[in-house]
């Protein structure tokens, strides 16, 4: 997982291969995890600041492995007194 700068704020981005909801909501519980464990990082519960998820194999692709790749983002913003994520 990584934390990206993003217009509009920044958010922690993981993959995973895409398996249904049950799939889904085992990424989202460790992307939550994650952010929980960061010393920078806590989740951004703004009501304009929603996750966001899509497929990014191309259609061809996943009609040849028979499989999809999920990309999630999921808003974050920085601790109090955090100027980065690396801090």
């Amino acid at each position: 997982m990584t934390a990206v700068d993003h217009e509009g704020g920044r958010f922690v981005a993981c993959t995973c291969q895409d398996g249904g909801e049950e799939a889904d909501n085992r990424l989202c519980q460790e992307a939550a995890a994650y952010i929980e464990a960061s010393e920078a990082l806590e989740p951004d519960v703004r009501p304009d600041r929603l996750a966001m998820g899509h497929i990014m194999t191309p259609p061809k692709v996943i009609a040849a492995q028979e499989w999809a790749q999920m990309e999630l983002f999921i808003p974050v913003k920085l601790k109090r007194g955090q100027k980065s994520c690396q801090d």
